[in-house]
């Protein structure tokens, strides 16, 4: 309700267009498709997250943004009943597809729908809503319609599970890293270049390639999609989730002594396990 004066100028705010979230994408491009196309449908990132929210067989589960599916088939072999929902229809043939692969009794206990986030018509109330790798595909008139959706979509006591990218560490842990590891990096790419091993079709990609300090958000062979649109600090996600009670950490499993050191306010990942307040 707080939120009702933005529905009625979606048609005035920026989004990303789902066209952008084909099959090659999913199978290219986005994280874990190479798993996935050795057919681990097992990620440790998902396994991860599923135990920060402890989630338990016979909970009812939303994955809002269920890209190629993996959570939602996870969270079924776990017993859980879920509904599946994305905006791209290239992601919800990709989720048919994944959840085929299961028993046909677990299959029972999945409901896959197309939604925009900021339209979500449901009337079932969940244990647990996951936002996996979503939020910062959104801009943020999208993000308070959808929190604002997902308040009156979760039991008591039920609660929000979000992991994203975390804008500082794209900001500050990234790029020293990236300065740190230069010359062996640079040693690296001279090595596969004479050896004629490397990816890059033309030099300017290598230099590219080579001396990258930022993150590259860039789509495609001479695309500029930025998909990742609205990258968030913890600060940002705790001023957004205003109706949550919420715990917000950093995680990064990466074993480099800069990440050990600094994961705790840098992490490569903002993990947020959110609740509404008030409610027990």
């Amino acid at each position: 309700p707080i939120y009702e004066h933005l529905k009625k100028e979606v048609s005035q705010k920026e989004f990303v267009e789902a066209k952008l979230y084909d099959r090659k994408y999913y199978l290219t491009d986005c994280d874990g498709y190479e798993d996935y196309l050795k057919g681990n449908l097992s990620l440790l990132r998902h396994q991860r997250v599923m135990g920060f929210a402890k989630i338990q067989g016979g909970e009812s589960v939303l994955d809002i943004g269920c890209g190629r599916g993996e959570l939602t088939y996870q969270c079924a072999r776990k017993g859980c009943r879920v509904m599946a929902v994305d905006y791209s229809s290239d992601s919800i043939e990709l989720t048919r597809e994944t959840v085929s692969k299961l028993p046909a009794q677990l299959q029972k206990d999945i409901t896959i729908a197309a939604m925009d986030v900021t339209r979500m018509d449901i009337s079932e109330k969940f244990d647990a809503v996951f936002m996996i790798d979503l939020v910062e595909h959104l801009y943020d008139w999208q993000l308070e319609i959808l929190f604002s959706k997902v308040r009156d979509l979760l039991k008591p006591g039920g609660r929000l599970i979000i992991q994203t990218p975390n804008l500082n560490y794209e900001r500050f842990l990234f790029p020293l890293k990236r300065l740190i590891s230069l010359p062996a990096t640079f040693l690296k790419q001279i090595s596969r270049f004479l050896r004629k091993k490397t990816k890059e079709k033309r030099f300017g990609q290598w230099l590219r390639k080579t001396f990258r300090i930022l993150p590259n958000r860039d789509r495609g062979e001479g695309l500029i999609h930025s998909m990742h649109v609205n990258t968030h600090t913890p600060s940002d996600l705790k001023r957004l989730l205003s109706e949550f009670d919420s715990r917000i950490f950093c995680s990064d499993h990466s074993r480099n002594p800069i990440s050990l050191l600094f994961k705790k306010w840098w992490g490569r990942e903002i993990v947020v396990i959110a609740r509404v307040k008030g409610i027990n």
